[in-house]
């Protein structure tokens, strides 16, 4: 029985110490040599370096497969013979069930980092690095966008200003 209680119905943020049973578990299931595997293998046949046929990118959950992994990934690919797909690019998602959850669940706050749902072919933690770059003389700051996201507009240039960011 609870002695003490603050908050106790209240969702927070796991504490490192839950980090650490994660951790123990996993390396208890997988052992302490685990590494994740991306495999990937083609549909069709490969001549003079053209593949007749797809690329498959089958995820596993890597929870650390960010573009420049990707971009191993497909360099290893062209250096095995590779060098153009006359096919698709296949994104195979299905090691993990769909999950119809709402990231807001647990604190209101669906865009917080710790509340990404599980994805088999999670790239860059689901997230989207936004660089500016000011030009100063022009008044503006350029705005890249890494990776940049098919079906997603994002103003290449904002206003300069003095004022405060205020977050």
């Amino acid at each position: 029985r609870s002695l003490l209680t603050h908050n106790a119905q209240a969702p927070m943020n796991p504490a490192s110490l839950a980090k650490l049973l994660t951790t123990m578990a996993a390396l208890d299931q997988l052992g302490p040599a685990w590494t994740w595997a991306t495999p990937v293998w083609l549909q069709g046949s490969v001549s003079e370096g053209v593949l007749d046929g797809s690329l498959v990118i089958k995820g596993t959950g890597d929870p650390k497969l960010v573009v420049e992994r990707v971009w191993l990934l497909l360099r290893r690919v062209q250096q095995l013979g590779v060098r153009e797909i006359r096919g698709d690019i296949v994104l195979d998602r299905s090691a993990f069930a769909p999950q119809q959850t709402d990231p807001a669940e647990f604190d209101g706050d669906p865009t917080r980092p710790y509340n990404v749902q599980p994805d088999a072919l999670l790239l860059n933690f689901k997230s989207v690095i936004y660089t500016f770059v000011p030009d100063a003389a022009r008044g503006v700051a350029q705005v890249l966008a890494e990776p940049e996201l098919a079906l997603t507009q994002v103003d290449r240039t904002v206003r300069l200003s003095s004022a405060p960011c205020e977050d």
